[in-house]
């Protein structure tokens, strides 16, 4: 394996600061919205949670889903490993992701819920669909380039980051 070209380092950072960028907009400007509008304790905390667990759990279901369909009509049918880089394999590596990052989303969305669920409440409903949003940029851009993932893993990664840094900040603090 060869190490990373300065050019690949390049592209992978400006993907990393477009997702701080866009993850910034979309959480700090829907909570902003959200505020002003009084969309806040609309609805109770367990559905709140529950609305959380269901939206990001659609970017596993359409993975899988279009893995299944992928196979249904290609010589894999039969499980087999696909060819590295067909569309297949592709949305192979996007499901394992995906796994590892809604797992530590729901990890972060629990410890958050727990601690603090006046917070969780008006802020797990809009980082559940920047969730859903982040994995669609990180298969969209796997599958236009594999650098261009690091747009939808990093806008996917460091907002999870921030839901357990928040939660060990209300539990420290409360």
């Amino acid at each position: 394996m060869t190490a990373p070209s300065r050019k690949d380092q390049g592209t992978v950072t400006k993907g990393i600061l477009i997702a701080w960028l866009l993850s910034t907009v979309f959480i700090g400007g829907s909570y902003t919205l959200f505020n002003h509008l009084g969309l806040f304790h609309v609805i109770t905390s367990q559905k709140v949670f529950g609305i959380t667990l269901l939206i990001s759990s659609v970017s596993l279901i359409a993975g899988i889903a279009r893995a299944a369909q992928l196979r249904h009509f290609s010589q894999n049918i039969d499980g087999s490993t696909p060819e590295s880089g067909s569309p297949l394999d592709i949305t192979r590596r996007y499901i394992t992701n995906t796994v590892e990052q809604l797992l530590l989303f729901v990890l972060g969305a629990l410890g958050l819920f727990y601690v603090a669920p006046d917070i969780a409440q008006r802020l797990l409903p809009i980082m559940s669909v920047w969730f859903l949003i982040a994995r669609l940029l990180f298969w969209v851009g796997y599958r236009m380039a594999p650098l261009k993932r690091a747009v939808g893993f990093a806008a996917t990664f460091h907002p999870t980051i921030f839901l357990f840094g928040l939660a060990a900040y209300q539990f420290i603090v409360t």
